[in-house]
């Protein structure tokens, strides 16, 4: 049987109230989403680029 692979999740912090996964978040929540996700919040400027470069 295969099994789906483990996606690695990252905290991030909302810089804005937010939506994710069907639960409201305030401003200053901390959530865990998949690298995916984190680059889209980024993106819509929803949650700050603090990854390190």
């Amino acid at each position: 049987m295969n099994e789906a692979p483990v996606q690695k999740l990252v905290e991030v912090t909302l810089d804005k109230p937010h939506t994710h996964a069907g639960v409201q978040y305030d401003a200053k929540a901390k959530i865990k989403v998949s690298e995916a996700d984190r680059e889209w919040l980024v993106a819509n400027r929803v949650v700050a680029d603090t990854k390190e470069k």
